[in-house]
């Protein structure tokens, strides 16, 4: 998402200055249609209309293959009620990821694979093919893998139809995606001499051996993804049994040739999160109607629904031999689970109508929590749901502990009055949040860009006029930052910090870093000083049990005044100072306040005691201290 603003700002869709470079060269296709809405309505608010309507649109063309495939009008009921409760399709239906926007381009293609053996005369439907095809590709890079085996289905139907002369008609499969693509494929070799993946992303994400044993390795790993129960129990019951078939196998279940960066083997829990969430159901399902198929006569008489079936597996098989593990892969499985509800809606239906009705009564049974408890956006709730959250709230529903520090970085940088801000961020980080705070009833028409930027796409500082970037206020968000930053020639000095969030400001005469300095450490003393007293009278423990917002904010802004202050700085001024505020304080606060958030009362003591132990220093020491500051 944090493209589609930086796209909006450049008034272009070319690719820019950024050091998270996944927001250059990983498919757009769906932030293409997001930026379309965000520019019309002046904001976000249907950014999700595109996972929604897609949601919608894969239900109904699922319904259309089922029927291609000879399902009556029952069989197409039962392919839309199945496609409805996919638990990640649900979840994501809602949300601003593109996998679903990928499933819907897929289940158009295939659509019109099995239209074209039904109504070959028309040239429309292997357009209408082609164009699907090329915007899944520019959306996800996963349509390569799953629209494959459907390619070359089509393309043995067109040859023994017409013989060579299919090779005019299929010339649009092939053209249509190249040019819809185009401007994809040269932006990512300008930037790294490879059209499709530039620099590692590629050799990160692929298998880098294969064998029958990683084969079956990758896919139980993969399948494992949607077994995860609320049981301990059964969890580790399961997991035994993978691990028991890894040593008959003999691989190592954590093997780096195909796992992601080397990731180590989960079986995550049931969860209602978009990024995570398994289909257990509806794996089971397709699983038993595949099952199902050599016992009915019906299902296996039928040569069109075989070869769909075929091609399904195939396009699992595929993503198995290719992709590494993954923890998070139930999400780009959406786009097969979506394929074999076609499969799956047509075998219930043949099968006895109760057992139909308990099934599809089951599945939107399931589907309840999903729909009402979402992780991210939930409509019911003892707690909080969305419509009681304030909308600023609700894009740190996944981080909330984040939503504070960004908030009042926002606030501080808003009452500086600051036009041009550079964002500080080697690698990826959450960059989305900090553009919507911004244009928040700001009137500022301010810019923001990545400064510091030390990969190849620094090569388009100059094109977007860069290079002399003169920034007056620096947005750091990784994490704790240095004291100070130099950009071109400029220095800036911290002068707040909440993790993850940290702000420089230019220091135009030399004098901000002292006057800075002698700010926030009188008052981080202040802080220190009034929380520790008031902890120590504290005799019933009132203070660490209420728990409330108003505490809790109360400590992270007393650290982010003590993470602010320059140590070495302050070691300049009186010997060692610096350091004991660092390994002291600064500690004790740290403990104190992780202490505080995760009810640990040993932790939250242990800081309470370095921070008290440095306070009677400080004390004793006051006036020394003092005179060396007012030097």
């Amino acid at each position: 998402m944090a493209r589609i603003p930086h796209w909006i700002q450049n008034k272009s869709v070319d690719y820019y200055p950024t050091n998270h470079m996944r927001q250059l060269y990983t498919q757009p296709g769906s932030e293409f249609s997001i930026l379309h809405l965000q520019l019309l309505n002046n904001g976000d608010r249907f950014a999700n209309f595109i996972q929604w309507f897609s949601m919608l649109g894969s239900i109904v063309i699922i319904s259309l293959i089922a029927k291609l495939l000879g399902a009556t009008f029952s069989g197409q009921i039962f392919s839309s009620v199945i496609a409805t409760t996919i638990p990640m399709g649900i979840l994501q239906g809602s949300s601003t990821q593109n996998d679903y926007a990928a499933a819907f381009w897929l289940v158009s293609f295939i659509c019109y694979v099995f239209l074209r053996s039904k109504n070959a005369e028309s040239r429309y439907i292997l357009f209408a093919a082609a164009t699907s095809l090329g915007l899944g590709f520019l959306t996800k890079g996963t349509t390569y893998v799953y629209s494959a085996p459907f390619i070359v289905l089509l393309l043995i139907s067109e040859f023994r139809k017409y013989k060579f002369k299919a090779f005019k008609s299929l010339s649009l499969i092939l053209i249509v995606p190249i040019l819809i693509n185009l401007g994809y494929f040269l932006r990512n070799y300008d930037l790294g001499k490879d059209f499709f993946s530039p620099f590692y992303q590629g050799k990160q994400l692929s298998n880098e051996a294969m064998s029958p044993a990683l084969f079956i390795s990758n896919s139980t790993k993969n399948l494992a993804l949607h077994l995860g129960a609320r049981s301990d129990k059964t969890n580790d019951i399961t997991k035994d049994l993978i691990l028991k078939l890894h040593n008959l196998i003999n691989i190592d279940i954590n093997d780096t040739r195909t796992a992601f960066l080397g990731m180590e083997f989960v079986l995550p829990k049931p969860n209602r999160s978009e990024d995570q969430a398994g289909n257990p159901l509806h794996l089971f399902l397709s699983l038993g109607c595949i099952v199902f198929l050599f016992l009915s006569k019906d299902l296996r008489t039928n040569r069109t629904l075989r070869s769909y079936l075929l091609c399904s597996i195939l396009s699992f098989t595929f993503f198995i031999l290719l992709v590494k593990w993954q923890p998070w892969h139930s999400r780009f499985h959406l786009s097969i689970f979506v394929i074999f509800c076609a499969f799956s809606g047509i075998a219930i239906s043949k099968s006895n109508k109760f057992i139909a009705i308990i099934i599809c009564f089951l599945l939107l049974a399931n589907s309840i929590p999903y729909v009402f408890r979402n992780n991210s956006r939930r409509i019911v709730s003892s707690k909080s749901t969305i419509f009681d959250t304030p909308r600023m709230d609700q894009y740190f529903s996944n981080y909330p502990s984040r939503a504070y520090p960004y908030k009042e970085a926002v606030k501080k940088i808003k009452s500086i009055g600051c036009k041009t801000i550079g964002q500080i961020s080697h690698g990826e980080c959450w960059e989305y949040p900090l553009w919507t705070l911004l244009k928040e009833n700001n009137d500022l028409d301010f810019q923001l860009e990545q400064v510091q930027v030390d990969n190849k796409s620094n090569k388009y500082l100059e094109k977007f006029g860069l290079i002399n970037y003169d920034p007056c206020i620096l947005v750091g968000l990784k994490g704790k930052g240095q004291p100070k930053q130099v950009i071109n020639n400029s220095t800036y000095i911290k002068t707040w910090e909440m993790d993850p969030v940290s702000i420089y400001e230019k220091d135009t005469d030399g004098t901000l870093a002292k006057s800075n300095l002698l700010l926030h450490f009188n008052n981080a003393v202040k802080l220190i000083f009034n929380s520790t007293t008031q902890i120590s009278q504290d005799k019933e423990n009132k203070f660490f049990d209420q728990k409330n917002m108003k505490v809790l904010n109360y400590l992270r802004n007393e650290l982010a005044e003590a993470q602010t202050i320059d140590t070495d700085e302050l070691d300049n001024i009186l010997p060692e100072l610096g350091k004991n505020f660092k390994n002291i304080v600064i500690n004790g606060l740290e403990l104190r306040a992780t202490g505080y958030i995760s009810s640990n009362k040993k932790q939250f003591d242990a800081g309470q005691k370095l921070v008290g132990q440095w306070l009677t220093w400080f004390i004793k020491n006051k006036d020394a201290v003092q005179k060396a500051l007012d030097k």
